[in-house]
């Protein structure tokens, strides 16, 4: 699917305009939302650049002098500025469904797509990163493990389309994105 599947009137009536993308970190959001939203000719966002952008730091700095609750704060007033953006992908960090106020503005005219991977994949993935700050326990792989399954349920309940990135490539995975967007506004429009 191209940015040229949906024409200039159809980009103006679309009733789900934005996608959002949750999932662990790790799973390939940023790479996926990139994609799409270049495939969709529609602006790429991401709440962890616009948080490191109100901090003026990097979120594992701001993590460890700040603490996480100061860190969901801002991310949450982060979720709440974008809440009348439209035909943008949303790269959402992995942690904003443990607030549903989040969900809750970032859902209207959404596509909410949970991006995940095997959990596997996610340890290989985030084993060789420092630039993640750890979440609740001191060793990596039982922080990975132990989020994950915390959160499963919360992406698993708050998403509408589900991809895994350990099954599929990014350009296949855009695509599926970009289909089952398309064929919500289709039925919407019927």
């Amino acid at each position: 699917m191209r940015k040229e599947d949906f024409s200039l009137k159809e980009r103006a009536n679309l009733k789900y305009n934005r996608i959002v993308l949750i999932g662990f970190r790790g799973v390939g959001k940023s790479t996926i939302g990139k994609k799409v939203a270049a495939s969709l000719n529609w602006k790429y966002m991401s709440t962890d650049d616009f948080i490191k952008e109100a901090t003026g730091q990097n979120i594992s700095y701001f993590v460890e002098t700040k603490g996480w609750q100061n860190f969901r704060i801002i991310e949450s007033e982060v979720i709440r500025a974008l809440k009348s953006e439209s035909q943008v992908v949303i790269d959402c960090g992995g942690g904003i469904v443990e607030n549903s106020e989040n969900i809750k503005f970032l859902s209207p005219h959404s596509l909410v797509v949970w991006v995940d991977a095997e959990l596997s994949d996610i340890l290989e993935r985030l084993s060789d990163e420092d630039d993640r700050p750890l979440l609740t326990n001191t060793y990596l792989e039982d922080d990975i493990i132990n989020n994950y399954k915390r959160r499963f349920p919360l992406y698993q309940c708050y998403s509408q389309y589900y991809v895994n990135s350990s099954k599929e490539s990014v350009d296949k995975l855009s695509m599926k994105i970009i289909a089952q967007l398309k064929r919500l506004n289709d039925k919407k429009s019927k």
